[in-house]
C-alpha cells in the first residue's frame, strides 16, 4: 500500500519515508530496552540507556511532525497530487 500510495504522490512518498525511519528507531529502542534488560554491565546498560534516550527524542519529534495532518486532510492532499498528475 505504502509503495502504490508513494507512486501516486510526492507527499505520499516523503511521509512514507519518514514512517520507515520512524519504524526504524522505534525498533532500535526496541532492541536496546531488551539488551538493557538482559545484560549484567552496569556500563553497558547506561551506554543503552544514553542511547534509547536519544532515539526516543527523534522518535518523537519525527512522530508528532508525521501525524500533524488528520486522516482526511492527508487523503485529500493525496487525491490533489494524484489528479494533478492525470
Amino acid at each position: 500500500m505504502c509503495q502504490f500510495l508513494g507512486e501516486m504522490s510526492p507527499y505520499a512518498d516523503s511521509q512514507t519515508r519518514r514512517l520507515k525511519r520512524l519504524t526504524h528507531y522505534l525498533g532500535l529502542d526496541h532492541d536496546l530496552s531488551v539488551l538493557r534488560h538482559t545484560t549484567s554491565s552496569e556500563h553497558l546498560e547506561r551506554m543503552a540507556g544514553t542511547r534509547q534516550q536519544a532515539l526516543q527524542r527523534k522518535a518523537t519529534r519525527l512522530g508528532a511532525s508525521l501525524f500533524v495532518d488528520s486522516p482526511a486532510s492527508f487523503a485529500t492532499r493525496v487525491h490533489w497530487e494524484w489528479q494533478s498528475q492525470r
